[in-house]
């Protein structure tokens, strides 16, 4: 900033004349401004507004005409820094031209954070002729940057704890990064974290910003102190406690630390208290506001929720393992029980079929009586096959011999099948191939047999004399075979569970069609070891549409 200042016989006059001016121009001023007058002393106070005493605290009147160094002592007196304010003005006053502008943190003054600038005062020639300073009430924005600094701080702190909980496991390393999000987030000078149930929680874990807030032997008297506190904690509400309002026998592993408040977070799980998290504070009591205790539990909540997390996995596991070796059993079993059944019907068959063909002469009753036990040894041969390729899928459901099939042909083989299958009750199978099938990488001997189980399923359940539609036809990549029937259909509670094994759609005691409920099963299996699906519709004319979706080959489609 220039002054006009001139010399002569009435120099004094004209610079008390640039003063005046000066001080008109600023004293209406929010903010305090001091004029400092270069002399042969070093700096004298030339002006001083009022704006002055609400920024410092000091009366201007008393200022005016004194040497600048009184007013940096009463100022020094009353900074947080009086070491970096002295280095600071030295370097002012080695370099008169610099410009600069800092923050005062000071105390005894209402304000407590002023904004200090300066500048040099020049004259007409841009000589110096002293320096200007400016003191700002910055209490208020500081005070609103620091809050906004805080919850910033406190939303990166929670968003970095729910991205750390989402797939972490229970463990002492998380537990310690767990520690540490939070005391950099919530800036206290240490948390820890205490298990009050070491079955479904981690181990005991610190984190601190110093080495000497670890907790060290400390650590035994802090488990057992909360514990204590833990007890008597009846609500999710955090717990401020101040060192000094402790009894002096237990206030010693904050006291030999340095702590000064701790504040106790409840972590519940489903019904109980789970654990504890102890935030310390090491400067001063810290006033935690409502908006603060809000934060904190909303971390206790989060924590809580990956506690419930971890709980129920660990119970998904153990029932999924309990359910594995249900079904190894269950399936060890059939495997058993059909190679046993195997080995006495073998003979059975054969000596049927030798029966049968040695029949002359025979009367018809007798003829009738092997033909139905050539029947009824044929349909529990179908069903111990059938035991046993389920059996076998359940071991190499990824272990399939799949060579390169033609889905037209094993279709109208399984149809010609299903004809003869159908004969008895006057039933029709008709077959529809739309388009060009292409060529499918597949197991061909599980393929055909799932497609004769819903041909089969289709024959048993539809009434006499009536059609069994086949249609194949390329649906995009895959190869399409729909099976429809006439039959009364699926209901609507059942179709959910039809294709899971032994699950019928009429009661097993009074149900008319035959069958065990492991057809269905046996093409669900066959259609997800080849990445396809199988679903099953209502007909538009009545009974059951079942569909069977299988990939063809890389390339086509």
């Amino acid at each position: 900033m220039r002054l006009r200042r001139r010399t002569g016989k009435k120099g004094k006059e004209n610079s008390t004349a640039g003063v005046e001016l000066f001080a008109s121009a600023v004293e209406a001023l929010p903010a305090g401004v001091l004029l400092v007058e270069q002399d042969e002393g070093g700096g004298r106070i030339a002006y001083a507004n009022r704006a002055l005493r609400d920024a410092l605290g000091l009366d201007p009147t008393d200022l005016t005409g004194q040497d600048s160094a009184v007013f940096w002592n009463q100022i020094l007196a009353r900074v947080d820094n009086p070491a970096a304010i002295r280095d600071d003005l030295a370097r002012i006053s080695s370099n008169p031209t610099e410009e600069r502008s800092d923050i005062l943190h000071m105390s005894g003054v209402e304000s407590g954070v002023v904004e200090r600038t300066t500048m040099a005062l020049r004259g007409e020639g841009g000589s110096v002729l002293g320096r200007i300073w400016m003191f700002r009430n910055s209490s208020r924005e500081f005070r609103m940057r620091e809050e906004l600094q805080r919850k910033r701080k406190t939303e990166f702190c929670l968003r970095s704890l729910a991205s750390l909980l989402l797939d972490a496991t229970s463990s002492y390393e998380t537990s310690e990064e767990l520690c540490r999000i939070l005391c950099t987030g919530l800036d206290v000078a240490s948390v820890g974290w205490f298990p009050l149930l070491p079955e479904v929680s981690p181990l005991p874990a610190q984190f601190s910003v110093s080495r000497r807030f670890r907790y060290g032997a400390d650590e035994a008297a802090l488990r057992q102190l909360l514990e204590v506190w833990g007890g008597s904690l009846k609500s999710e509400t955090p717990e401020v406690i101040n060192v000094k309002d402790v009894e002096p026998g237990k206030a010693g592993p904050f006291v030999s630390r340095g702590i000064v408040q701790a504040l106790l977070v409840p972590v519940f799980g489903e019904q109980s208290l789970h654990a504890g998290l102890l935030l310390e504070e090491e400067r001063t009591e810290r006033e935690w506001l409502r908006e603060d205790l809000r934060c904190v539990e909303s971390v206790a909540w989060t924590i809580g929720l990956w506690l419930k997390k971890e709980e129920a996995e660990k119970k998904a596991q153990i029932s999924h393992r309990e359910a594995e070796a249900a079904a190894k059993v269950r399936s060890d079993f059939i495997a058993l029980l059909s190679h046993e059944l195997r080995t006495p019907l073998n003979p059975l068959i054969g000596f049927t079929q030798l029966l049968q063909e040695h029949c002359e002469g025979v009367n018809e009753e007798a003829k009738e009586m092997v033909n139905r036990i050539a029947e009824g040894a044929m349909r529990l041969r179908d069903l111990v096959e059938d035991l046993l390729t389920l059996t076998r899928l359940d071991e190499r459901l990824d272990g399939w011999r799949k060579y390169q099939c033609d889905p037209k042909s094993i279709v109208e083989d399984s149809c010609v099948w299903a004809r003869r299958l159908g004969a008895d009750k006057e039933i029709g199978v008709e077959l529809e191939v739309k388009g060009e099938l292409g060529v499918v990488q597949a197991d061909g001997a599980a393929l055909r047999r799932a497609i004769n189980a819903l041909l089969s399923n289709a024959v048993r359940f539809s009434p006499k004399s009536s059609v069994v539609k086949v249609t194949a036809s390329s649906a995009g990549r895959d190869v399409q075979i729909a099976i429809a029937d006439q039959g009364p259909g699926v209901a609507e509670e059942v179709k959910k569970r039809i294709f899971e094994p032994f699950v019928q759609g009429e009661p097993v005691l009074t149900r008319r069609h035959g069958g065990a409920g492991i057809g269905l099963t046996l093409v669900r299996k066959v259609a997800d070891s080849h990445q396809g699906k199988v679903w099953v519709e209502d007909a538009p004319g009545g009974g059951s549409t079942f569909h069977l979706l299988i990939p063809r080959c890389d390339g086509e489609g």
